[in-house]
């Protein structure tokens, strides 16, 4: 069976959250590592903070979740990711990470005093390693035939 041109829209959509939420936000992980190595506790709790907006935006356009108004608010994309037909489970360590980068992480420009404490550091790798499986296409709803499944697949 060809693939149909509707099928072809669904993986450039799922690509398009691959390439750039997803990808961009494993970037964004290993700078706010870097920086918090660094001691630049501001820039490590915005590349943070981005990385997980875009983990969440990822996961929500993977499940044609439309979502336009999260910006830099993990509340709203956690409020979002409620529609979603399956529970994202996180530890309460991550939770409380994330609502501290919530509360901090957006000013970067220091508009308010920030602080960070505890291992962060080992805090930050769990709640990726946690939220990031979720970074996928976990359900294929159309049917084809292609040489190779995998290169359909994120």
């Amino acid at each position: 069976m060809p693939i149909k041109n509707k099928d072809l829209i669904e993986l450039y959509i799922n690509n398009f959250a691959t390439r750039s939420f997803r990808n961009t936000a494993d970037l964004d992980y290993i700078a706010a590592r870097m920086c918090y190595r660094a001691a630049l506790y501001s820039q490590f709790l915005w590349s943070a903070l981005q990385a997980f907006e875009k983990y969440y935006k990822a996961i929500l356009l993977y499940n044609r979740i439309v979502a336009k108004d999260i910006k830099h608010d993990l509340a709203i994309a956690q409020k979002y990711a409620k529609k979603l037909c399956f529970v994202i489970e996180l530890s309460a360590s991550s939770i409380k990470l994330l609502e501290h980068l919530n509360s901090y992480g957006q000013y970067r420009y220091l508009e308010v005093s920030y602080f960070v404490k505890g291992s962060v550091f080992a805090e930050l790798d769990k709640a990726v390693w946690e939220l990031r499986r979720y970074c996928r296409v976990l359900d294929i709803p159309f049917q084809f035939q292609v040489k190779n499944l995998f290169q359909c697949l994120p």
